[in-house]
């Protein structure tokens, strides 16, 4: 019987039904994948047996069905993984019970700081190590029966009376680093704070060793802050607190892009601001490498998904009551340059993104985001690792309230980032076109070293090179500047006077090394300086291994001194020394399990000196070493 001849499969309709922004995946016995879907999936299938999987939050749920013709299969369940302790809102709920029914504010708005245990039980008060304020340093009073704790259940609450508007949670993290986090309290509702209590391993580093400590402390990144009325229910926050969980997931890891549907849904439903905000701010960030993301913080960025853009509007829309929350009025900048409140950054947001929004608008020219330098200076010290919540260091949360003076014209800044691009282009090229461009000047032996360099210079370079390098950063044209504010978060108005140092910095070290005398560049002062071997007494100085780069001929030399005689062990750091065209020729590195590794990255081959604390001299010369290439041997 031929293929034609066969009678079709039946089929039967399967339906599934998850909490919002669950995605969903069905896949076939054979497991491959035959759809997906978030929050809610419809179709009809062959007859077979299938696998319907939930993902949300790195958590997963699993049900083996079975399609049957003529007939709907429905599936239905709470969120993945909520028998998994991981899930805050599992734990919290039962805790919501009691808090919310205890407690009741007596200002216009109401507080609830609640520390969770990863780890089970909570041992410790670790609410004594977090305060609360305003932005004028006033402490809100405590709520009767302020005081909730469940120690077994590994949960402990306090709760505060205050004014609507900005506070700040001041907290210590498992590194023993007083950090603020900027909460926004909407008049009329519980705002919930929930933190996460943790225990880490700390490497505390000491002169000659270094020692693994556990630390206990609060896990910044793990914050989730969501609001509720006074007279919610547990279950209702519960749900509020995963759906909250999942757009955070969202907005952290930017793996997929947050579907414009669930935008949309929870902007319908009027539902908690907090939510609103997560959602529209996932739904604008492009998933990717960082380089690419950078596109989900411009104004008007060719990357917009439309669909997202109109979502964002719309929500954006549902809380101009917020007209005081940084966060809000910053996601009006990102949707369409949104006028009607005054283009002024007075106080840090809550989130990462928002804060880069704003850096981003402020290189927009007539209308620019103009913003507190206080900001920008609390802001440059943020802890990347908090993502996607913008956490600083204690004592810079705040800010004064007024407007910074007007920044320079853009094309200043457009001007000096070309200057110091060109400059940079000078250190990170091959040879051949450093050559071309300097008219056959001899290229530099080594790449530019950041650490050489200001604090804010090093952060400007690195933000070049890292993202792309120079020459993706001069094709940008006139949006280079656009990029760069956003990728380091920092307003025109700061940028421009430090891409004036970094520029003269920069430049400066460029002039010394083309002034340089010409014996240095092509010498190898070395040579014979450390004995002339590379083994004696009992240690030896060798090549570990080299990276080569793609379009860049450069190396990166892994040099390791290793001890070769028990009797005489290598104690000590080892001093290294390079080529005198280095910006750091002279280097030292720690002794480790008997050896003592140092990197250095270099266009051509020299000789390499090393120096123990016992005074052992060796030497290895780079151009010996047959398993380096030619090219590099040779120069």
């Amino acid at each position: 019987m031929s293929s034609s001849d066969r009678s079709p499969r039946a089929q039967g309709r399967l339906s599934v039904q998850a909490p919002l922004g669950v995605e969903i995946v069905v896949a076939d016995g054979a497991f491959n994948i035959v759809g997906r879907g978030v929050t809610r999936f419809e179709r009809d299938l062959d007859e077979g047996v299938y696998s319907v999987r939930w993902v949300a939050a790195e958590r997963s749920r699993q049900w083996i069905v079975r399609v049957k013709g003529d007939a709907v299969e429905m599936v239905t369940g709470d969120t993945p993984g909520s028998t998994d302790s991981g899930w805050h809102s599992d734990r919290f709920e039962a805790a919501a019970r009691r808090l919310l029914a205890d407690i009741k504010p007596e200002a216009e708005a109401g507080i609830l700081i609640v520390v969770l245990s990863r780890h089970g039980e909570l041992r410790g008060d670790p609410l004594r190590t977090i305060r609360l304020r305003d932005l004028d340093g006033a402490v809100p009073r405590p709520a009767r029966k302020s005081g909730l704790a469940d120690p077994a259940e590994g949960w402990r609450a306090s709760a505060y009376g205050v004014r609507p508007g900005l506070h700040v949670v001041t907290f210590e993290t498992c590194e023993r680093r007083l950090v603020q986090q900027v909460v926004y309290a909407p008049a009329g509702r519980w705002t919930v704070v929930l933190l996460t209590y943790a225990h880490a391993a700390i490497v505390e580093r000491q002169k000659t060793d270094a020692h693994v400590r556990s630390r206990r402390g609060i896990d910044p990144a793990a914050t989730t802050i969501l609001s509720c009325s006074y007279d919610a229910g547990a279950e209702r926050v519960g749900a509020d607190l995963r759906t909250a969980e999942i757009l955070l997931h969202h907005l952290r890891r930017r793996a997929r892009p947050l579907e414009a549907e669930v935008a949309e849904t929870l902007r319908a439903d009027e539902a908690d601001p907090f939510l609103r905000l997560y959602a529209a701010a996932a739904a604008l960030a492009l998933p990717g490498a960082p380089p690419d993301r950078l596109t989900s913080v411009m104004v008007e960025s060719d990357g917009d998904d439309q669909r997202a853009i109109a979502a964002a509007r719309e929500i954006h829309a549902s809380l101009a009551m917020y007209e005081d929350w940084p966060d809000v009025r910053s996601l009006g900048w990102r949707c369409a340059g949104h006028s009607g409140w005054p283009d002024t950054l007075a106080r840090l947001p809550m989130l990462e993104i928002s804060w880069r929004w704003a850096a981003a608008r402020s290189v927009s020219g007539r209308g620019a985001v103009k913003v507190e330098p206080t900001l920008a200076d609390a802001a440059a010290r943020a802890d990347l690792s908090a993502s996607p919540w913008l956490v600083v260091g204690a004592g810079g949360a705040g800010g004064a309230g007024a407007a910074s003076a007007a920044a320079e014209p853009v094309e200043a800044a457009e001007d000096l980032l070309f200057s110091l691009s060109s400059s940079l282009g000078d250190f990170y090229s091959s040879p051949e076109q450093v050559r071309s461009r300097t008219g056959g000047e001899l290229p530099l032996a080594a790449a530019l070293d950041p650490t050489s360099l200001s604090r804010d210079t090093e952060r400007i370079v690195r933000a070049v090179v890292s993202s792309g390098g120079v020459e993706r950063w001069s094709a940008q044209g006139g949006r280079a500047l656009h990029h760069l504010a956003a990728s380091m978060g920092t307003p025109v108005s700061h940028l421009t006077p430090a891409l004036r140092v970094a520029a003269e910095e920069v430049g400066a070290v460029l002039e010394r090394s083309r002034s340089s005398d010409e014996g240095t560049w092509t010498g190898d002062p070395n040579k014979g300086a450390f004995g002339g071997a590379s083994r004696r007494d009992g240690v030896a100085l060798s090549l570990d291994s080299y990276e080569e780069s793609t379009g860049i001929e450069f190396l990166a030399l892994h040099l390791v001194v290793r001890t070769e005689d028990r009797r005489r062990p290598l104690e000590g750091p080892v001093t290294f020394h390079l080529h005198p065209t280095f910006p750091s020729s002279v280097q030292q590195a720690r002794v480790v399990d008997g050896k003592a590794v140092m990197t250095c990255y270099a266009w051509g081959a020299f000789t390499v000196g090393a120096e123990t604390a016992d005074r052992r001299r060796l030497e290895l010369d780079l151009a010996a070493l047959d398993e380096l290439p030619s090219w590099f041997r040779s120069r």
